[in-house]
């Protein structure tokens, strides 16, 4: 695994300046190690927060910046007041992306700095993700798909390196528990996290809850279906979420399945492509 992560810090060599959007997932991790072991202080981290991301993500972001020492800023993003946003279509994350990473962007030719990366890795490929388009209309660069790095070589280097805190599922957006066509709201925003954050205290880690309201459906990873179930903490679970305004409570029986939301819309990456005329 150190070869992989020498070849990724190798893509960065000779290349200036470089910002890397710093989410404190997986991914991001990798690349902002790499980049900052080949660059130094010629790397700035950019990381979003705002209504969007649960507050916890915050101090684990902040963690890792102490911990290697780079350069890092804080940008607030809060995309609810476009209506292309709240109405939520199917390529909400395209509108998304695009004012997310133009801010970024902005950013970055504040201080000198032309070249803007993120993390998605070679697996991220296959999934259906409107927001790909919004990064190649804005020439933001994936080393890690480049690289063609996969999810598995993540996870194998943050091992090798020590950094097994880092290697989770990640938390991912919270409007992406919102069915499209229902309006993302800040309020459903805020229920979601609260849901998500009883179920992390009771010991459930990286499950989701999609909301469906009335009804909050609970994604668990499939090791801890036959936990969430058990008498007393089926209770205690079910009614702190009530507590938030959700009527019902339900329980996936397929597990945290990522994504589980385009079940309703299977469209593929290669389709979306087509659609946007690039195959």
């Amino acid at each position: 695994m150190g070869r992989r992560i020498d070849e990724i810090a190798g893509w960065f060599e000779g290349r200036g300046r470089v910002a890397v959007a710093y989410s404190g997932g997986s991914d991001s991790t990798l690349l902002l190690l790499a980049a900052y072991r080949a660059l130094g202080d010629e790397v700035l981290a950019v990381s979003l927060t705002g209504p969007l991301w649960p507050h916890s993500e915050r101090a684990l972001v902040e963690e890792f910046i102490r911990r290697i020492g780079c350069r890092h800023r804080w940008l607030e993003f809060d995309p609810l007041g476009d209506s292309a946003f709240i109405e939520n279509p199917k390529d909400r994350c395209y509108f998304c992306k695009r004012a997310m990473f133009t801010q970024i962007l902005d950013l970055a030719r504040s201080e000198g700095i032309n070249l803007v990366v993120e993390g998605s890795n070679a697996d991220d490929a296959a999934d259906y993700r409107p927001g790909t388009r919004a990064l190649r209309e804005l020439g933001i660069v994936s080393p890690l798909q480049e690289l063609g790095v996969t999810k598995q070589e993540v996870i194998g280097v943050l091992e090798a390196e020590g950094l097994g805190r880092w290697v989770r599922p990640p938390a991912g957006c919270l409007a992406t528990r919102i069915p499209h066509g229902v309006a993302v709201t800040r309020d459903r925003l805020a229920r979601i996290e609260a849901a998500e954050e009883v179920l992390e205290k009771a010991g459930f880690r990286g499950a989701r809850v999609r909301d469906h309201w009335p009804v909050a459906r609970l994604e668990v990873g499939s090791q801890d279906l036959a936990r969430i179930l058990e008498g007393d903490l089926r209770e205690r679970v079910s009614r702190a979420i009530e507590a938030l305004g959700f009527v019902y409570v339900a329980v996936d029986l397929r597990g945290y399945v990522r994504g589980s939301l385009e079940r309703a819309h299977p469209r593929s990456a290669a389709v979306e492509e087509k659609r946007d005329g690039k195959a």
